[in-house]
């Protein structure tokens, strides 16, 4: 995964209405039907939920204070911060948590729509600023240039657009809700300030304005979480947000903004990043409650990111607390790595470590182990001298070796001969096939037999990225992103 503020072009959204906001008639304001976007496959709207059609015992959405122009302004300056993170996030998932080739109690990222023969650009579109996390597997949300709209991954076809007239400065995808949270810069009225928009992810229209001391609206399973200028955390539903249903203060100070990022840890909790002056605290909050999960509690200072496999949950130090430790949800401590690394693939935990020679041997062996228990499940093991490790299709893995790539079968012994994939630069999985990518090329791989399926030439200042279960071109360059699909 690449930094999504680092290749797209910074946008500058627009409203739907292209008027100025209107001053409440009281201290409460009900949500109205806006002007239509713009929607550009009515046959799969019809029958869709019109969120924006009030009914009759629906909330009003509360009024308050304008949060100040030193929070919408601090934004722009934790936004390099909030990327970092999430780039040093999609890098722990890929070298060391590849995605997930077969179900789990939790995926982080879908498993690849296969390509089977050599591909060809099937489609291409406008690329924007990506609206993270994504809706879902087909679709994703992008906003550049004046407008939001949703991009059709299957068919490169936008499903709705909405223009913008003021300036953004961020979009969130609230998945579990199936919502798009739209902040802007709302300098119409005097002090400048960030104005907050909730659009339905289906069709683009405006659901409703978020209240007004709402700084930053965050993912939080199938409900909403509304952070206010105190550092109030507020869970509330999609269709009621006057009434929360938790509460919780985050760390920092009050009138201090601090930009978050959330990460869903499994679906019952999600662990969210705040900024405290130059210090980045991790707070963990259960969907249910906003209390802290048992397997989050830790005595150690060190900062942690935790991930659910199975039923088991993986916590990953960043201090001196390095190895990766299994615990149970109740948070007892079940076993520890120690110097062993964990490989996911599939429903498949392995641990890689130094081969038994000891410290005087140049090798490395790889072993399925029991998630709970840590103990190897058979007496497989493969030995070699190898660089990275992936998860493969069907839970198997792969080894880097030099150039090539060997792909093990379920005893951990190599498969046919090897790949020659040149300078790797990453992986993802589909139900059939491995993927391996490069500067110049990416490549489709057989696991029966490590044989290169097809290759695909790239352009330079190409690269290839997975959006939910698609393998798309990005040509920033061009500001185009391509997608792909067999020729035959």
């Amino acid at each position: 995964m690449t930094d999504p503020n680092g290749v797209f072009r910074r946008p500058d959204p627009r409203e739907p209405d292209g008027s100025p906001p209107v001053p409440p008639a009281s201290s409460s304001q009900q949500v109205t039907a806006p002007q239509e976007p713009v929607i550009l496959d009515p046959e799969f709207h019809q029958g869709v939920w019109k969120p924006w059609e009030e009914p009759e015992d629906a909330t009003p959405i509360t009024d308050g204070d304008q949060p100040n122009a030193s929070k919408a302004s601090s934004r722009h300056r934790v936004a390099a911060m909030v990327a970092t993170i999430g780039v040093g996030v999609a890098l722990l998932v890929a070298v060391i948590l590849p995605q997930f080739s077969e179900p789990t109690s939790y995926s982080f990222m879908p498993v690849v729509e296969d390509i089977m023969t050599e591909p060809e650009i099937a489609w291409s579109a406008d690329i924007g600023q990506r609206c993270y996390p994504q809706l879902d597997a087909d679709h994703a949300v992008m906003w550049d240039s004046g407008r939001v709209w949703s991009l059709d991954l299957r068919d490169g076809e936008t499903r709705w657009h909405v223009d913008r007239e003021r300036t953004t400065l961020g979009v969130t995808c609230l998945p579990g809700a199936n919502l798009v949270a739209v902040t802007e810069l709302d300098d119409g009225a005097g002090e400048p300030a960030s104005r907050i928009s909730l659009l339905d992810g289906s069709t683009g229209r405006t659901v409703a304005d978020v209240p007004v001391e709402t700084t930053q609206v965050i993912p939080l399973g199938e409900n909403i979480g509304l952070v206010n200028q105190d550092n109030m955390l507020s869970a509330v539903e999609p269709g009621n947000l006057d009434e929360p249903l938790w509460s919780r203060e985050l760390p920092g100070t009050g009138g201090v903004y601090n930009e978050i990022y959330a990460h869903q840890v499994d679906d019952t909790a999600a662990q969210l990043w705040s900024f405290v002056g130059d210090e980045t605290v991790m707070t963990v909050v259960s969907y249910a409650d906003g209390e802290t999960p048992p397997w989050s509690q830790s005595s150690s200072d060190d900062e942690h990111y935790f991930w659910r496999f199975d039923d088991v949950i993986l916590r990953f130090g960043t201090g001196s607390e390095r190895a990766a430790v299994v615990l149970d949800p109740s948070g007892e401590e079940l076993w520890d790595f120690a110097d062993a690394e964990p490989l996911m693939s599939g429903s498949r935990l392995y641990a890689v470590s130094q081969a038994s020679g000891g410290a005087s041997s140049r090798g490395r062996e790889i072993r399925q182990v029991d998630p709970r228990t840590g103990e190897p499940l058979n007496d497989h093991v493969f030995n070699g001298v190898f660089g990275y490790p992936m998860a493969a299709p069907q839970g198997r893995v792969a080894v880097v070796q030099g150039t090539s790539l060997k792909i093990l079968d379920e005893q951990l012994q190599v498969q046919g001969t090897e790949a020659v994939v040149g300078d790797y630069g990453w992986s993802c999985v589909g139900e059939e096939l491995l993927y391996t990518g490069r500067e110049t090329q990416l490549s489709a791989i057989d696991p029966d037999g490590s044989d290169v399926v097809w290759e695909f030439p790239l352009e330079p200042g190409q690269h290839v990225e997975q959006m939910g279960r698609h393998l798309v071109v990005m040509d920033p360059h061009r500001g185009r992103i391509h997608g792909l699909r067999s020729t035959s």
